[in-house]
């Protein structure tokens, strides 16, 4: 058992403007995000029949700068550039430091309250080509650095505390383990088939595919990282009907 305690102070600024660059109209805004984080966990050790309260902290502040551009190539015709820092919390579960001990498989788990939040520093470009109110053929090439990224680290030693027979034990705790790099590319379109006589005019198709090439600074490639993924969805859009098939 476990009490959970997250306090996050957030603030941010932004500027926005527009203006021409080479005889195109563009958009643009810059800005950066501040936040601090403050948490708090209480848990019990168990050694025998003996527990005792203890309190473990950590607090962290991130600052996270984004930017991002678009140029009006044409009316139809868009290019746009982006760069941020982002980042992501470590789930409570993995935050919470309980130990749990299977005395069947001889294994300890166990959270870690010192882990850091994964930080993305990313860039992309994308082009976006209107074909119709409703229809768009897109594309866009993306890169990320990921540091502290999470990962499981496992250790086998002995503790006598968990186990008086003393055989050995393997311990698995989250740890900010390793940095990873994620680039590739997406494709998709956007086709709504308004051209045709009604009804048929409501019928559209989406269709998408993103290709990534992840791998950690140890050369592995990405767990819950597709290298190649897609979707395809046909749908029907009209007065009060609205349908799709997607795969």
């Amino acid at each position: 058992d476990y009490d959970f305690s997250e306090k996050t102070f957030a603030g941010y600024l932004m500027i926005s403007g527009e203006g021409e660059l080479l005889g195109m109209p563009y958009k643009a805004n810059a800005g950066v995000r501040i936040a601090s984080t403050r948490l708090s966990v209480d848990s019990y050790v168990n050694v025998g029949t003996v527990s005792t309260l203890v309190t473990d902290k950590n607090r962290y502040t991130n600052v996270l700068p984004s930017a991002n551009i678009a140029f009006n190539v044409t009316n139809d015709f868009l290019i746009r550039i982006s760069g941020s820092q982002t980042m992501q919390r470590a789930s409570i579960a993995d935050l919470a430091p309980s130990t749990f001990f299977n005395a069947t498989n001889l294994s300890v788990t166990g959270g870690n309250s010192a882990l850091k939040p994964p930080i993305s520093t990313q860039a992309d470009i994308s082009f976006e080509y209107y074909t119709g109110k409703s229809s768009l053929i897109s594309g866009a090439l993306f890169y990320k650095d990921v540091q502290d990224f999470i990962a499981s680290f496992v250790t086998s030693g002995v503790d006598t505390n968990l186990d008086p027979q003393g055989r050995v034990l393997t311990f698995s705790r989250p740890e900010n383990l390793a940095s990873a790099k994620i680039k590739g590319f997406e494709i998709g379109v956007q086709q709504f088939f308004d051209f045709l006589p009604a009804p048929f005019d409501g019928f559209g198709i989406i269709a998408n595919y993103t290709y990534s090439d992840s791998e950690d600074n140890a050369g592995f490639p990405l767990v819950a990282v597709s290298k190649n993924s897609y979707n395809l969805v046909g749908l029907f859009e009209k007065g009060p009907i609205s349908a799709r098939v997607a795969y």
